[in-house]
């Protein structure tokens, strides 16, 4: 390997391509485009293929945005029938529980008389 000491260093960034424009022709090529009114870079017409592709593209897009749209609306519309059918179980629910604690008292009322019954026939066994 060479000793470090003798190479000569390397120049540090892009290689001189020998097409350097000098400050003066810069800005003259600059003010043309100024005076042209144009950009070369956003004003460049894609070729067809390209706009082919933006069109196939934005068709695209409006066709989800649509189906979007309907998927939003369905969702919408489940939400309202998920609430109602909670509003109904909710209903049910209490008029079950009304059901049940008024055939509970009905049982206990039955198991009250059951048993008045049976002392009273009881009394009845013991007089004779």
């Amino acid at each position: 390997m060479t000793d470090p000491a003798t190479q000569t260093p390397r120049k540090r960034g892009r290689k001189p391509t020998g097409n350097a424009m000098t400050g003066a022709e810069r800005q003259r090529r600059y003010l043309e485009r100024l005076k042209a009114g144009t950009n070369p870079v956003t004003d460049a017409k894609p070729d067809n293929a390209v706009s082919d592709r933006i069109e196939a593209l934005e068709r695209e897009l409006s066709e989800a945005r649509e189906t979007t749209k309907g998927l939003l609306r369905e969702r919408a519309e489940s939400e309202r029938t998920i609430r109602a059918l909670r509003a109904r179980v909710s209903s049910l629910d209490t008029k079950l529980r009304q059901v049940l604690e008024e055939r509970v008292r009905e049982g206990e009322r039955f198991i009250q008389e059951r048993d008045e019954a049976r002392a009273a026939l009881k009394a009845v066994t013991d007089e004779n």
